[in-house]
């Protein structure tokens, strides 16, 4: 029976997990893509949260919905200030790669590796967002500091994802049904380990976290 149990509890897991892909991308469509997007990722990574710090049974459409609504304006301008910052790293990568020079080439490294400090910081970002009551620049800024402070964390979010394409490359269909929040389910589940430490620390110092 405990085995039934657990197989149960690991088919409605599933389910909801499917069912939040399912949102993430309807309401990505009813935003036109270009306005829907981002306001459905922070919602879909504000229900995982949720998921962890209270129940698998919160009514799922009802607080993705009221997510939505609630960051639909900060969670864009967000997405489009990182959208311009990578758009623009690529701009200049394509640029220096046009020229062949010894200081061109050294820029070009350095160009790529601010391109990879970036993509990890993009990783941590919003569970930031969901996560902390902060202004979106100081949502960037504190994303920065745990993807430093967290390599634990960048580690597993890395096994995680190889797991998961790995696993997609045998099962295609899968992207398509889990893509979204199996990916979110792991970056989330990450950094809340990064988020617990962050607070035993505060704690240990005598202060409040302060999560919302």
């Amino acid at each position: 029976m405990g085995g039934l149990s657990g197989l149960l509890k690991i088919f409605a897991i599933a389910l909801n997990l499917a069912y939040l892909n399912f949102l993430w991308i309807i309401f990505s469509l009813l935003g036109l893509v270009v306005f829907g997007f981002f306001p459905a990722t922070s919602a879909m990574f504000g229900v995982i949260r949720k998921w962890f710090l209270e129940d698998w049974d919160l009514p799922i459409f009802k607080t993705f919905w009221n997510l939505y609504k609630k960051e639909f304006i900060k969670s864009n301008i967000l997405g489009y200030i990182l959208f311009l910052a990578g758009f623009i790293l690529y701009l200049d990568i394509k640029l220096v790669q046009q020229m062949s020079n010894i200081y061109m080439t050294m820029v070009h490294y350095f160009l790529l590796m601010l391109t990879f400090v970036y993509v990890l910081t993009i990783f941590y970002v919003w569970p930031v967002f969901v996560h902390f009551e902060l202004s979106v620049l100081q949502v960037i800024k504190t994303a920065f500091s745990f993807m430093v402070i967290s390599p634990y964390s960048t580690i597993m979010m890395a096994a995680g994802g190889v797991i998961f394409y790995f696993t997609v490359q045998q099962f295609p269909g899968l992207l398509l049904i889990f893509g979204g929040s199996v990916s979110t389910l792991l970056i989330m589940w990450s950094t809340h380990i990064a988020f617990r430490r962050r607070d035993q620390k505060i704690r240990q110092n005598g202060k409040e976290a302060t999560p919302k």
